[in-house]
């Protein structure tokens, strides 16, 4: 546990005002778990990757995009050209 008062992380602690006591020492917080923390976004990168690889696989199989293979129409244009 570190003392209050001293610079922690390059930023300034204010003085405490008169009367005021500070406690002796800080609570030790652990690393957050949820949210954006440095664990999810790894997870989040590797998912990506997985259904990335996944996507050029099922290409390379079908022989066709991803779009093709969902029946949705590619190639026509959007219907109002000249």
């Amino acid at each position: 546990m570190q003392r209050l008062g001293i610079q922690q992380h390059g930023a300034r602690t204010a003085k405490t005002p008169k009367g005021v006591t500070e406690p002796k020492l800080n609570p030790e917080v652990p690393p957050g778990t949820f949210g954006f923390v440095d664990n999810a976004e790894r997870l989040n990168s590797r998912a990506a990757m997985i259904g990335f690889f996944a996507l050029i696989i099922l290409e390379a199989i079908l022989g066709k995009g991803l779009l093709e293979t969902l029946g949705l129409g590619i190639g026509g244009g959007l219907g109002f050209e000249l």
